[in-house]
């Protein structure tokens, strides 16, 4: 069963992870969990956080398992001045999305990676057995 959108607040920033991409940060949010939350880039509608979400909830419809998701909303006090400037500016007081920090897990990167059309081909053709 689908459950319903958390909606938390960031209440201490941890670090950010540098990225190629959003550049997410780990922040302890108000119900004592830490969380990588995401920003709109500025896009209007977020459609990168609308994805995000959508995603989530696909995966738990066929039965996938990812991390708990929340809407966290960010203060610009708990943000350190030594955030990236470009980022900083769409964390403060937005809703970001927030996916719960796992323990213990490996992500698909660390093993795999799609640079080209026959690595995705893989995939999409079942070759490990995904499809």
């Amino acid at each position: 069963m689908i459950e319903k959108l958390k909606y938390l607040e960031a209440i201490s920033f941890i670090k950010e992870m540098r990225t190629d991409g959003h550049s997410p940060i780990l922040v302890l949010t108000n119900d004592f969990n830490a969380y990588y939350i995401k920003h709109t880039k500025g896009h209007e509608p977020a459609t990168y956080l609308i994805n995000e979400f959508l995603c989530h909830y696909m995966l738990k419809i066929w039965g996938i398992r990812s991390p708990e998701i929340s809407a966290v909303k960010v203060d610009k006090n708990i943000l350190p001045e030594t955030l990236s400037h470009y980022h900083k500016l769409y964390f403060y007081d937005n809703i970001t999305f927030g996916s719960k920090k796992m323990e213990n897990v490996i992500e698909m990167n660390a093993f795999s990676k799609i640079e080209n059309k026959a690595d995705f081909n893989k995939y999409d053709h079942g070759y490990f057995g995904l499809s």
